[in-house]
């Protein structure tokens, strides 16, 4: 969880509480670098989750770099590569266009994130999801549970700041 902003080129950066917009390529931690990172780890499991405007970038830029890849969201494949003991899956609280919402001390995903992680996500949370109720938290699970929790709960914040009146 933390903040994500883009350079003047459109590359998207990590930037941790020391860093300085203004010098996002020095302080910040590049998208592009978080991928090679992951590509290169040797671990046979990957699960990154990022909370912070723009993170959807690097789910992006791996799609982009896929040949033929052209779908966004919770794709079963890496999920049945994942479960087979190989892949990686990265849930993002945002697409690379769009900024996150904060929830109180914490970002919504983050805040949801949690949740689902203690058990929530495991369980009946909504009108059209549920967990399967197993005692285990899938990957699929968590990320449904977060998708749409912390979207409802988005709607409701940016609903209530279009209700506030503008000052002049």
């Amino acid at each position: 969880s933390g903040h994500a902003f883009k350079d003047s080129s459109g590359q998207a950066y990590l930037l941790p509480t020391d860093g300085d917009r203004e010098v996002l390529k020095y302080t910040g931690v590049s998208l592009r670098q978080v991928l090679r990172d992951l590509r290169e780890t040797t671990a046979r499991q990957k699960i990154l989750l990022l909370d912070c405007c723009h993170s959807g970038a690097l789910g992006e830029t791996i799609l982009a770099s896929a040949k033929g890849a052209d779908d966004r969201g919770l794709a079963n494949e890496p999920l049945a590569r994942l479960q087979k003991g190989t892949g990686t899956v990265i849930i993002s609280s945002s697409h690379g266009n769009q900024v996150s919402w904060e929830c109180g001390d914490k970002g919504c995903f983050t805040k949801y994130v949690l949740k689902g992680l203690q058990g929530e996500a495991d369980d009946v949370w909504g009108k059209r999801g549920r967990g399967n109720r197993d005692g285990f938290i899938s990957v699929a699970e968590l990320a449904n549970y977060v998708h749409y929790k912390a979207n409802d709960e988005a709607k409701i914040l940016d609903s209530n700041v279009h209700r506030q009146p503008q000052q002049a």
